[in-house]
């Protein structure tokens, strides 16, 4: 519709205006994206990519190669074998008897301790013949080792009734690879000698 001059109504032409400027801002901005998509912005991008942590398994992390399982963790070493104990032949002769008693070699077995020692373990039964108890314990008990004595490593202290028997455990330290000793037993003004053949396993 035109004014009564015949020139056009401009209230008609303001659509036209305004959807000529949103097709030039249109422009502007799709002009621009495409600018940052192809240079500046995808140069970000990539540095942040490569910055960035690895948070998946096969992701690349910096300074070094792709992690192929993600996990930081060292491969497990295998156990280092550790040597068993063995039991030790007994002498023949394994019953001694000392006084009112009477003590008898049961077992005999031997294990690394460390490095430098091992530990032999003696199992004895005390065997009381008399009719009043009678102590079982460590202070009768010597190991020689190259004819030197040494004291069991822990305390044994037990009492025996009367007519009656008990076992007990013995525990000596040894240098390493001892091939021989002897357990020496004092009893009042009695003792005996029970040699071990370290070299002999039980059969």
């Amino acid at each position: 519709m035109a004014d009564e001059d015949g020139s056009p109504n401009w209230w008609h032409t303001l659509p036209g205006v305004l959807t000529g400027v949103a097709a030039v801002i249109s422009a502007l901005a799709a002009l621009a994206a495409a600018v940052h998509q192809g240079g500046w912005l995808d140069g970000r991008a990539a540095t942040a990519e490569d910055t960035a942590p690895a948070t998946a398994a096969g992701h690349r992390t910096p300074g070094g190669p792709p992690d192929a399982g993600g996990s930081l963790e060292q491969p497990s070493q295998p156990d280092q074998a550790v040597p068993a104990a063995r039991a030790v032949a007994l002498p023949v002769q394994r019953e001694y008897r000392l006084d009112t008693v009477a003590f008898t070699l049961l077992a005999a077995t031997l294990s690394p301790r460390n490095p430098e020692q091992d530990t032999l373990r003696l199992r004895l039964r005390m065997h009381n013949r008399d009719r009043f108890p009678q102590p079982f314990w460590d202070r009768d008990f010597r190991l020689l080792v190259d004819s030197l004595p040494s004291p069991p490593a822990e305390p044994l202290g037990e009492l025996v009734e009367g007519e009656a028997a008990k076992d007990g455990e013995l525990l000596f330290l040894l240098p390493r690879d001892t091939a021989a000793a002897v357990l020496r037993i004092h009893r009042g003004q009695d003792s005996a000698e029970i040699p071990l053949d370290f070299t002999q396993r039980a059969g």
